[in-house]
Formats: structure tokens, sequence, C-alpha cells
């Protein structure tokens, strides 16, 4: 895993960092909202009515008035005691406080993502050095029951060399599952889970 790569699909795909991202579009939309209000408006309206009335006694038996109605207004705000002006200010705030908070998600997924990549490589490294220590520890089991089989070893001393065995086994395994979990927070973090899955 390449941590330049990891860098480009964490900036592309990281939940957190898209989150941030839909808040600080949504603040710069309310902030557009708000400003809105200040421009003039126009509201046209229209209607069709129908009425029919009957009378029993009258000189008219039946009434009927149908018609259209309409009307276009134009209009604006003169003084609302400065709300605008403080509703737009807020919102020139809150569209501060998304990108500072974006940067600072930024930042925390960036170190998250460098300090398990810093993990990831230094188990890599365990790793090889383990591999070799587990193929030492079979040479040296080998060597262990030729000497035992020729006497010049006692059983605790093979009872050591075995146990080193088993010992060296485990870390390896404990170094396999720590670089796999590394691996999977690297996926993780950057949006390739999917991809692993």
């Amino acid at each position: 895993m390449l941590y330049d790569s990891l860098v480009v699909k964490t900036e592309e795909l990281n939940t957190s960092l898209r989150i941030a991202r839909k808040n600080q579009t949504i603040s710069e939309f309310d902030y557009k909202i708000i400003a809105a209000r200040t421009y003039p408006y126009i509201n046209l309206t229209s209607g069709y009515s129908y009425s029919l009335n009957t009378y029993e006694s009258s000189n008219f038996i039946n009434q009927q008035v149908s018609g259209v109605n309409y009307g276009l207004t134009l209009g604006f705000d003169v003084f609302d005691g400065f709300n605008k002006h403080r509703e737009k200010a807020n919102a020139r705030i809150a569209i501060d406080n998304q990108q500072i908070q974006y940067q600072q998600v930024d930042q925390q997924v960036k170190a998250d993502l460098l300090t398990i990549y810093y993990a990831y490589q230094n188990n890599l490294l365990l790793l090889k050095l383990e591999e070799q220590n587990l193929k030492t520890a079979e040479e040296n089991l080998e060597i262990a029951l030729e000497r035992y089989k020729l006497g010049s070893l006692s059983g605790l001393e093979l009872r050591e060399v075995q146990q080193s065995l088993l010992d060296a086994e485990e870390r390896l395994l404990s170094i396999q599952y720590q670089t796999k979990m590394a691996e999977i927070s690297l996926l993780l973090i950057s949006g390739g889970i999917s991809e692993y899955l």
C-alpha cells in the first residue's frame, strides 16, 4: 500500500471529510438563501371562481357568476430592524466555522492515516524479522533434536528449544494479525474498505 495513493483516496472517499464538505456546501447555500431575502420580490397570484345561486321567489331564478382573477405584486422590504444584516453576518460566520471544521477534520484524518500507515510499515518490517526468527528457531530445533538423539542434550534443554519455537510461531501470528488490522484500518480510513469486502 502506497501512502500517496492512500492520501488521494482518503481525500476523495473518507466519510468524515465528505460530511464536512457537505456541511460546508449547505452553509454556503444557507447564506445565499438569506442574501436573497434582501432583493426585491415578485408574487404572482391567479385563481378561478364559479358560483351558482338559485332563488325560489324572485324575478331571477338562477344567478351564475364565473371568472378568472390574477395579480402581480412587486415588493421589497424597506427596513426590518437590521435583522437581515444580522442573519447574513451569522450565515457568514457559519460558513467560516464550517471551513475551520473541515480543516480540522482533514488534519485529524491525515494524522490518523499517517499514524496507521507508519504502524503498518513497522508491522511489515517486524513480520519479516519474525519470519526469519521462526526459521532460525526451526533450525535450532532440528539441531537440538540431533544433539538429543546423540545424547549430548538433556530433555529439559530440548523442551526449552521447543518452547522458543512455539514462542516464535506465536509472535509471528500476532504480528500477522496486527499487520492485517493495520491494513484494514488503512482501507477503512481511505474509504477503500468496500473494495476489500
